[in-house]
């Protein structure tokens, strides 16, 4: 009967796309929220069948942030939702696969919930009550809204307490069902990296309150520790696997959207934003509370805490009301962040997040107030405690008092249906046709997915795209590619005429079209984009959009670009150009090649005093030439592996120049990589 009743209430809420199931998203349309995360999780569900269709790995690919090899095990792949949906992507598409897990996620969480308070000893009746409200919550509409696939998958926290409490409460350990609830906790975790990590952060916490509340006799703390070892053992091997590859944001930003997307006391307390009656004023207070901020809305409604108020009192003498009180309790203070924020503004005072705040992975995160979904799990099943309360207290009227909370309930959290989003894409992309060569989007737009839904259509690697944690991309600053995404002239040692250098990065890395969003083009990036019909070929062109395709065929070469630690370029009136390194200068080689490379590096430099040396590392082998004071050409070989490789320009010592106030390691003047091939030989 709930499985109707939830799905009927599904149906109802993404009613507006059912008639465009494989065409309009079931998210929020641009006059709500401008930009929405649904298109990018249709990318990130097409992905995923084409890399398992295609025999790869889901967790690596190069069609995203082109010619790089891009990890996306931190972002919000959601493997797991790409798994289940395959053969809906496969049949219909990504759009509905998106849909159709989206809808799922609303009656999924509902029977989970439902499940779990029967398990607990609730009756029918308040089950399926507190697991409407679990799955219809304000909060899970936001994710919705949103279009955030990987965080709307909340049907999987009930089934973690359920194993975790069915567990604790046996005497002897059961080392297989153990691996079970850590094997669901990896689940979780490659489903959603924000809701991986709070399973973790869940399942310590729940130990250790079972254990203090239980009052377990001594002998026993050994047998619930193994339990807890067991519990993190496989979710701690994928996570040490993959944690090379943890993305970092710097300490302030990280702090900063800390703050941001803290939980303050007046969130949990907010009605619902999307309630047709009061939904615009409470959106209104949100913002005032966490301007300039999104995903901040964590409301669970008004009568979800009444109800468990009531089974507080009903019940207190029982051990588990007071382990869900602690738990939920826990859990709020944990979604108020690593310091209280009041009205919008900190106030110094620490919170306990603050102790984990820099852990790996959490600072990944960044979302204290997700906490709440933890706490949302212990509190409906207060509020099914609190509903057999009062139907026990009141039973001549059990009936009419049934009614009237099912009444009461459903105003609280009655929501506006789903709007839908729609993606408009330029007619130009139906003239690329599937292939191997990238495609060149003018102008870089981090923010929007875009692309990467005009890559389902064209299937080709684009450069640039949009990820919640983007990539360090270092191709951006390639000679050619830079000065059309910055709309001036990106001045360094290896600049020359910058459309021929686009030609040659296009040829040499296989990037064959070229697409120019007319309208999002500053007046820099136009007059540059006004100079590409000069060099390539015109394919399609239209009010908003001009598509060029390369003229030559592609030509595998080596292409050079100056990372982090470079000074300005400096030129004399004799024309000679140099640039000085710092103590360590980067130089990123991208080999277009299937194979490794030897390739002769050749670099003028000289040094600041004598003695210098330059040690060259990165590639095989690391090499160390000694460095004159007058400009010399030093040739080297290095084997550069396929794709991106850093070089290190490591100058020793590094020389303070008192005339300009800075520390200097090396006078460069010229880098040049030559391929050896057949026939080639050392200059």
């Amino acid at each position: 009967m709930l499985a109707i009743v939830a799905t009927v209430a599904a149906l109802w809420l993404f009613s507006p796309v059912l008639r465009d199931w494989t065409t309009v998203t079931a998210s929020s349309d641009q006059e709500i929220i401008p930009v929405n995360d649904s298109w990018q999780n249709v990318w990130m569900l097409w992905w995923t069948a084409q890399a398992v269709m295609s025999g790869q790995s889901p967790f690596q690919t190069d069609m995203l942030f082109y010619p790089l090899k891009v990890d996306l095990f931190w972002q919000t792949l959601q493997v797991t939702n790409g798994l289940l949906a395959l053969p809906v992507t496969l049949t219909f598409g990504p759009i509905a696969a998106y849909n159709t897990v989206a809808l799922l996620t609303f009656v999924s969480s509902a029977l989970t919930m439902f499940w779990l308070a029967r398990w607990l000893g609730a009756s029918a009746f308040a089950a399926g009550v507190v697991a409407m409200i679990y799955a219809f919550s304000p909060f899970h509409l936001t994710k919705l809204y949103d279009g955030q696939l990987e965080v709307m998958s909340i049907q999987y926290f009930p089934l973690l307490t359920l194993g975790l409490i069915a567990l604790l409460q046996r005497a002897k350990m059961r080392i297989i069902a153990c691996l079970l609830v850590g094997g669901l906790i990896v689940w979780i975790l490659l489903t959603s990296l924000y809701y991986g990590l709070f399973a973790l952060i869940y399942t310590a916490v729940v130990v250790g309150w079972y254990v203090l509340l239980a009052r377990m006799p001594w002998r026993d703390y050994p047998v619930r520790v193994a339990q807890l070892i067991l519990f993190l053992i496989p979710p701690a091997l994928l996570l040490v696997a993959n944690l090379a590859n943890l993305p970092v944001s710097a300490p302030e930003v990280a702090a900063l959207r800390m703050q941001g997307r803290s939980a303050q006391p007046i969130d949990f307390l907010l009605p619902s934003p999307y309630h047709p009656l009061w939904g615009q004023a409470v959106s209104a207070l949100q913002v005032r509370l966490h301007p300039g901020v999104g995903m901040i809305n964590i409301s669970l409604g008004l009568v979800v805490w009444v109800i468990a108020l009531i089974g507080l009192f009903g019940t207190w003498r029982e051990r588990l009301t007071r382990l869900h009180l602690a738990l939920v309790a826990t859990f709020l203070i944990l979604a108020m962040g690593p310091q209280l924020v009041w009205n919008g503004q900190p106030t110094g005072i620490p919170l306990p997040f603050g102790l984990i705040a820099e852990w790996p992975g959490v600072q990944a995160g960044q979302r204290p107030n997700h906490f709440i979904i933890l706490a949302a799990v212990h509190l409906c099943l207060l509020a099914a405690s609190g509903i057999e309360t009062l139907l026990r207290r009141y039973a001549k009227y059990r009936f009419g008092l049934a009614c009237g909370l099912i009444a009461l309930i459903a105003f609280d959290l009655f929501p506006r249906p789903v709007p839908g989003s729609v993606m408009a894409l330029s007619h130009a992309y139906r003239y690329i046709p599937p292939g191997a060569g990238a495609v060149l989007e003018v102008p870089f737009q981090m923010e929007f997915a875009n692309a990467m839904v005009a890559q389902i259509q064209h299937q080709r690697p684009i450069l640039g795209g949009y990820l919640a944690r983007p990539p360090r991309y270092p191709f951006a600053d390639a000679e050619g590619i830079a000065p059309l995404w910055l709309g001036e002239a990106h001045a360094t040692i290896l600049t020359r005429d910058w459309p021929q250098q686009l030609v040659e990065v296009m040829q040499a890395q296989n990037i064959e079209y070229v697409i120019v969003h007319e309208r999002l083009l500053s007046e820099g990036q136009r007059r540059m984009a006004a100079q590409l019909a000069t060099i390539l070929d015109l394919v399609y062109r239209d009010y908003q959009t001009s598509l060029y395709r390369r003229r030559l065929p592609a030509q595998p070469d080596v292409t050079l670009v100056l990372g982090h630690g470079w000074h300005a370029l400096e030129q004399n009136d004799a024309g000679v150009r140099w640039q000085w390194t710092q103590a360590r200068a980067e130089i990123h080689a991208f080999n277009a090649f299937t194979e490794p490379k030897r390739v002769f590096l050749q670099i003028e430099m000289s040094a600041f005093q004598p003695p210098s040396t330059v040690t060259i590392r990165g590639a095989q082998p690391e090499l160390t030439v000694n460095v004159s004071t007058q400009p010399r050409l030093y040739t080297v070989m290095l084997t550069l592996p396929p794709g991106h490789t850093t070089l290190t320009l490591a100058a020793e010592p590094v020389w303070h120049s008192p005339a300009e106030a800075r520390l200097v390691g090396v006078m460069v003047q010229t880098i040049q990589a030559m391929v050896l091939n057949t026939g080639n030989h050392l200059p």
